[in-house]
């Protein structure tokens, strides 16, 4: 990656596009792993792009490593107006591993306190996909609804105590752990 740091941004989607494209699961680890190193000139591209890398991913590894960690962090709060409609798109799709991006995309900006309206999609995608019973979609729920725990609190407090009957339950579970310990499980469980 140090060789190739000016590498334009148009090139730099290319060969990440070929590698979601590959065949192997390595090879869209490795799209995930180059975008956490990329310089952020390299990161101005157009968000849509992951429409289309999503009808490669298949399962929660492949989705998560592309969807969440420096790249997201960043260019979700600098590209907002271009994320949010994409995001809302992303949990009506017929696909349900654009449907957990949709949740897991906002895990990476939401574990900083940066934008109080991605809370807002966060929650509204939520309330969309909470019905769904796939793992995928129930534990992405979980996960979104604890990250936002640390700077959102009150709000992820409040939209408990009027959903928890309708959620999934490992989602109220494990939040309302985090919630009062500060983990995802408590010791008891651990042990």
């Amino acid at each position: 990656m140090d060789a190739h740091r000016q590498m334009p941004a148009k090139l730099f989607v290319t060969v990440l596009t070929s590698l979601i494209e590959g065949k192997s699961a390595t090879e869209k680890f490795m799209a995930g792993v180059l975008l956490d190193y990329a310089t952020p000139d390299q990161r101005q591209f157009k968000p849509a792009v992951f429409g289309a890398w999503l009808e490669h991913l298949v399962g929660w590894a492949e989705v998560d490593v592309v969807c969440t960690g420096k790249y997201t962090l960043t260019e979700i709060p600098a590209q907002w107006q271009a994320w949010k409609p994409l995001l809302l798109k992303f949990a009506k799709s017929k696909n349900i591993q654009t449907r957990r991006a949709s949740l897991v995309l906002l895990c990476s900006p939401l574990s900083r306190k940066v934008n109080a309206e991605l809370v807002t999609v966060a929650l509204e995608n939520i309330e969309r996909l909470k019905g769904e019973k796939d793992i995928l979609i129930t534990k992405a729920i979980s996960w979104l609804l604890r990250t936002m725990v640390k700077h959102y609190r009150e709000a992820v407090e409040e939209y408990l105590g009027e959903h928890a009957d309708s959620l999934p339950r490992i989602a109220v579970r494990e939040t309302m752990v985090k919630l009062k310990t500060g983990r995802k499980t408590s010791r008891k469980a651990v042990r």
